[in-house]
């Protein structure tokens, strides 16, 4: 019986144009943005975060926007241990954007953006540093979503606004 309650269900929503929030966009639901250029960041951590958001929204080489990114990186070590040694370390990015009109040359929207993560630190060098390498990428990852869903939502208000 729980089955027709499911069909009834999935055919009201079906009528009515429902489309979950967090599905992945396709052509047809994708509303189209304004072309956006992507500027150089600095350090490797940048090219990792400057190819991030060209794969999420797009490579263009003249754009109507420009992206400027920087970033911010942090490393606290915690877990002190009695030998002075460190359990855990926290990094943290932030990373500081504006999108600038690419005609005026003006800030047209500026924001920051902060992810966090962490490892635990072992007795290998080595394990160390791949921890710390998947840490650093997972949040950059991590931005760069942070980064284009606030991008795809003013995006087509500054392009409104616009003359």
């Amino acid at each position: 019986m729980w089955w027709a309650r499911f069909l009834v269900l999935s055919a009201m929503l079906s009528g009515c144009g429902f489309q979950p929030m967090y599905a992945p966009s396709t052509a047809q639901n994708a509303a189209p943005l304004p072309s956006l250029t992507v500027s150089t960041i600095a350090d490797r951590s940048g090219q990792i975060l400057r190819e991030a958001l060209e794969q999420r929204l797009g490579r263009s080489q003249s754009g109507d926007y420009r992206l400027d990114v920087t970033l911010e990186e942090n490393l606290q070590y915690l877990g002190i241990q009695k030998d002075s040694t460190t359990s855990y370390v926290r990094l943290s990015l932030i990373a500081t954007y504006r999108v600038v009109d690419q005609k005026t040359n003006k800030t047209v929207y500026k924001d920051q953006a902060r992810s966090q993560s962490g490892y635990t630190v072992v007795i290998s060098d080595y394990g160390n540093l791949v921890a710390e390498q998947d840490a650093r990428e997972k949040t950059l990852q991590e931005l760069a979503v942070i980064i284009d869903q606030t991008v795809r939502l003013q995006l087509p208000k500054l392009a409104a606004a616009r003359p």
